[in-house]
């Protein structure tokens, strides 16, 4: 049974365009910022300019920051802004971002120093975030002194000092902090405010060196570890110190060298300040095979840990005098265990089990871990090679996704060839989100061959998020037409953070999944510099069709405001019903691009008939399509003909007759309907499309 909506939406013809949503599995995308566009919380005459890449905080808490320009009220057309460069932070939900002005915010001393917030890698869930300040001091006479430090705040509370440059630290009054090559790096925030940061400390009459250091909620800054000072006191001095990864308890973990060693340990200190080897080379490895140890731990720049300190980290072992394995391990000094790949063919065997850094490596809360691998061997004499991401979930060890398997939401035949090492990320939910590349039939390297896709691994369903190439929705006011584009788009922080506890990254435990793309307009053959951040909510029930469009043109599923069924978006007075069944998006002027419905007569066996052409989206559900004709505009006079729900054959009827159906590159149809009365047979007709949503 069909339920129709009370209201009928009449089709004024006009030129309208052609612009479909290419976003597959129905994902639901929700477009939070674009550079040219009116900045959240801002009046018209602002734009924003420049849009950083977001990040998600576990509990769905987003943050972005963005260049914001002032265009002169008196010319808003004006390309050339007035004031520009002013940095914005953002924080929120997709329905709900607060901004904040982030210059000229006053320090408390000295009072002639503001500060400016240049880089925010870290959010906990309390929506805390840890980043990376400029201050700017005026001196006497008008002069300015520029320092560097890192500050801890949110959107409603103001940043506090963790450090700066030109400031000794309370505890370390010696020391000059300094950022690590000026560059904010993906620093360590736990959920009970415990903040953990790599530096360089300047010492006078000394040579710089690196630390790492620490600082508890209550305001404590403690030293964990520094190059050219002792380890332990058994242990020779540090030379190379990575960067460190906090958990929710407390646990520090980093890796190091030292002067003797080339290799990197990796090492662990207790939320007591215990600090002990975790893996080093030489250790026993906790394998079946007697007399192997390890001998090259990996972990440098990336540790996967959980919130108990539990770390997983790859490295390569053996036996005396035989050749090295590639191997992931998971546990605490003196507790650790192998995690076994999955048994391969005969004849087949691992060259890579996790890539030669452990940038590949996640683990969650739940102790579920997940790691890439490459492999090859000869099978019946052919060469075969291979890959996949792999996951212990449960007590089970297997794929998730290989090389060689078909890429959902493409076309058959197109099959994962390559998965990122650093693009991969997995919450508390057991939700993976990670990218790939992809070869097959319609797929053209630099052009569609990458995209993000998430597995849940309860389920075992593998869904495509967004794909190079798919159009994106522009919003309302927009005026282009955008795909992303390969060579800059995706753009996401980096390598995606792999810690556990409290860190920020681009996937939330809620399901968030957070990215920047950039993109092409339709009439362009290279990337046009337009940047956008979408929120994809993962964890949602899918939306319906119509909910989903509502949802990417206007940021919200009701039918109410902008979003309304009979609001009309643009200068060619086509409803956002009509819009939606006919496959437009809010922002396109359907009066200007050579695409309208078209009247006309037509002689069909001597005899001249009125006929009506007009594209209708057979993938628009829930909403139902009709052709009536009329002898006068009276609600009366109207006789309804072909009918268009869904994918269904218009049913044959007295009124109507459909002459012609073509489906598009797009998958939309190109129809065209005559009425059954000539002409010649009345004093005049009049023939519509009409609009209903309907509900099954």
């Amino acid at each position: 049974m069909t339920k129709f909506s009370p209201s009928q939406i009449l089709i004024p013809l006009f030129c309208f365009g052609a612009c479909s949503i290419s976003i597959a599995e129905n994902v639901p995308l929700t477009l939070l910022a674009r550079t040219g566009t009116v900045p959240p919380g801002r009046a018209d005459n602002y734009r924003l300019d420049d849009i950083y890449p977001p990040i998600v905080g576990r509990d769905g808490s987003i943050a972005f920051q963005a260049v914001v320009s002032y265009l002169p009220l008196n010319h808003p057309a004006n390309p050339v802004p007035r004031l520009s460069g002013t940095p914005m932070f953002y924080i929120g939900t997709p329905q709900n971002l607060v901004w904040s002005n982030a210059t000229q915010i006053p320090v408390d001393t000295p009072a002639n120093t503001t500060h400016r917030l240049l880089t925010i890698p870290t959010i906990n869930t309390s929506g805390q975030f840890f980043g990376r300040m400029i201050y700017t001091t005026i001196l006497s006479g008008g002069s300015t002194q520029t320092d560097y430090g890192y500050s801890t705040g949110s959107n409603t509370a103001a940043p506090q000092l963790v450090y700066r440059t030109d400031i000794s630290p309370v505890e370390f009054p010696s020391y000059t902090l300094f950022p690590l090559n000026n560059i904010g790096a993906e620093h360590n925030l736990n959920d009970s405010g415990q903040v953990t940061f790599r530096c360089r400390i300047g010492v006078s009459g000394q040579d710089t060196t690196t630390g790492i250091f620490t600082k508890t909620a209550s305001g404590v800054l403690t030293q964990v570890a520094r190059t050219s000072q002792p380890a332990t006191a058994t242990v020779p001095t540090f030379r190379l110190l990575g960067e460190p990864a906090t958990t929710d308890n407390g646990t520090i973990i980093f890796a190091a060298t030292t002067p003797t060693d080339s290799y990197y340990t990796i090492w662990s200190r207790s939320p007591a300040g215990a600090l002990v080897p975790l893996v080093q080379p030489g250790l026993a490895a906790p394998t079946s095979t007697p007399n192997e140890v390890f001998t090259s731990p990996y972990g440098r720049y990336q540790l996967a840990v959980s919130a108990d300190g539990t770390t997983a980290f790859a490295a390569t072992y053996g036996a005396p005098g035989q050749p090295d394995k590639h191997g992931v391990f998971i546990g605490t000094p003196g507790n650790l265990t192998q995690v076994l790949p999955p048994v391969l063919a005969p004849g087949m065997s691992y060259t890579n089990t996790a890539e030669p850094t452990s940038d590949t490596i996640r683990l969650n809360d739940n102790g579920t871990l997940i790691f890439k691998t490459t492999s090859f061997g000869y099978i019946n004499g052919s060469f075969i090679s291979g890959g996949a991401i792999v996951a212990r979930y449960q007590g089970v060890i297997a794929p998730v996704v290989s090389y060689g398997d078909q890429a959902p939401g493409t076309p058959a035949g197109v099959t994962f060839v390559d998965f990122d090492r650093y693009e991969s990320a997995l919450n508390n939910r057991d939700e993976i989100v990670f990218r790939a590349q992809v070869q097959g039939p319609g797929v053209t390297f630099g052009t569609n061959s990458a995209g993000y896709w998430t597995t849940n691994l309860a389920t075992g369903v593998t869904r495509l998020i967004v794909r190079d190439s798919d159009i994106l929705a522009t919003g309302p006011g927009t005026t282009n037409t955008a795909r992303i584009f390969y060579s800059d788009s995706l753009e996401g922080t980096g390598r995606f953070l792999s810690r556990g506890g409290g860190s920020g990254g681009q996937f939330s435990d809620t399901g968030r999944f957070v990215f920047k793309v950039r993109y092409q307009s339709a009439a362009s053959s290279v990337a046009d510099g337009d940047f956008a951040v979408f929120s994809a909510d993962l964890t949602s029930a899918p939306l319906s069709g119509l909910a989903q469009w509502r949802m990417t043109n206007y940021g919200s599923v009701e039918n109410s405001g902008a979003g309304a069924d009979l609001a009309v978006p643009g200068p060619d007075t086509l409803p956002n019903l009509v819009r939606y069944a006919l496959g437009l998006q809010a922002g396109e002027n359907g009066a200007t691009d050579g695409t309208a419905p078209r009247v006309a007569l037509q002689e069909i066996g001597g005899t001249t008939y009125p006929v009506l052409s007009f594209i209708y989206d057979p993938a628009a559900t829930g909403v139902r399509l009709a052709v009536s004709i009329g002898t006068d505009l009276g609600a009366m006079s109207w006789q309804e003909g072909n009918v268009y729900v869904g994918t269904a054959l218009s049913p044959t009827n007295p009124v109507s007759t459909e002459l012609t159906r073509i489906t598009l590159s797009d998958g939309r149809l190109a129809i065209t309907v005559r009425g059954n009365t000539p002409v010649t047979s009345l004093t005049r007709q009049f023939i519509r499309l009409s609009a209903a949503s309907v509900t099954p």
